[in-house]
């Protein structure tokens, strides 16, 4: 990722206002940040650490998913949402693995609808 591409992302992120029952997921591509103690050297990967804490979202994605690295990430704001989570060999040829889970939400009561007779 380019630094403009990069600096236009991270300004995206910080625009949206984060919900209850938040899940975002796929190849986030900040290979220098230490998910286990969410610190990294890097300015950019910095602003994105940044916005996670910001918005309460946990990481929970625990193995490597390309190499050595965690670059796949599952960040949410709901606790036990997502498991079992996996990393497996991917399906196709990729140089990241694949991560699988299940996501795990009470959609809360249904809307009432009304009935017209006419």
């Amino acid at each position: 990722m380019t630094q403009e591409n990069n600096t236009m992302y991270l300004n995206l992120l910080e625009t949206l206002t984060i919900q209850p029952n938040t899940i975002f997921m796929g190849d986030f591509n900040y290979p220098t940040i230490n998910w286990e103690s969410y610190m990294t050297s890097n300015i950019h990967a910095q602003r994105f650490l940044d916005f996670v804490k910001t918005n309460f979202l946990d990481q929970i994605v625990n193995t490597p998913s390309m190499g050595a690295t965690i670059m796949d990430l599952v960040l949410t704001n709901m606790e036990e949402c997502c498991t079992p989570l996996t990393v497996m060999p991917s399906l196709v040829r990729s140089d990241h693995k694949m991560v699988s889970f299940e996501v795990k939400i009470n959609p809360g009561p249904l809307a009432k609808t009304g009935i017209f007779i006419f």
